[in-house]
């Protein structure tokens, strides 16, 4: 009896002074980031497993890094075609993290404090320490993909990986004989590690 009457006060109390629990965006962003990297390291040291590739894949937006990247193409591509993009991108946006960040212990990989952007964003900072180089910075925006959070975009040395990407598929579709199948094909082969 007593026991529930302590439940009961316990809620009571919740409600009257709306002291609920709720998450942390800053926090969860810093743990994805952090999630983000022990997988990738997992990856380059210990092989790789279906399970440790869908935690990266998770980890972002594709869709929208997709859009960005292909730019005003987007809006003219197959449904398919944005599909077969979209997961092209995240191979090689796979593929980059586990040697970006493979080779890198935790100790190495410094995870700095997250802070809210204007946009509602969330902006985490971190850096690569490879002394006697220089640290290298890297980026994350994460915002939020249905329930958890997930990365939109990654600054390297303060330049966006997904704007950079853009430039880059603006001068390829400019150039003759370019369309959308040719990029997913050099996406393929960048992973594979061919000659595009």
């Amino acid at each position: 009896m007593q026991a529930r009457w302590l439940a009961v006060a316990s809620l009571s109390a919740i409600f009257l002074t709306g002291t609920t629990a709720h998450a942390d965006p800053v926090a969860d962003a810093v743990a994805l980031v952090e999630r983000v990297h022990e997988t990738a390291f997992a990856v380059a040291h210990d092989g790789d497993a279906p399970d440790r590739s869908q935690t990266l894949r998770e980890a972002f937006d594709a869709a929208t890094i997709a859009k960005v990247v292909l730019g005003d193409h987007w809006s003219s591509a197959s449904s398919a075609d944005r599909q077969n993009f979209i997961d092209a991108l995240l191979d090689a946006i796979v593929e980059a993290l586990v040697k970006r960040l493979g080779p890198h212990r935790s100790q190495d990989f410094v995870i700095g404090a997250g802070r809210t952007l204007a946009d509602g964003d969330i902006l985490v900072r971190t850096r690569i320490e490879r002394p006697p180089q220089e640290p290298i910075t890297i980026d994350w925006r994460v915002d939020r993909c249905s329930a958890s959070p997930c990365v939109v975009d990654v600054y390297v040395g303060g330049a966006s990986v997904s704007l950079r990407r853009r430039d880059d598929v603006a001068a390829r579709m400019a150039a003759e004989g370019a369309s959308i199948d040719k990029l997913i094909a050099d996406l393929r082969r960048e992973v594979s590690g061919a000659a595009p």
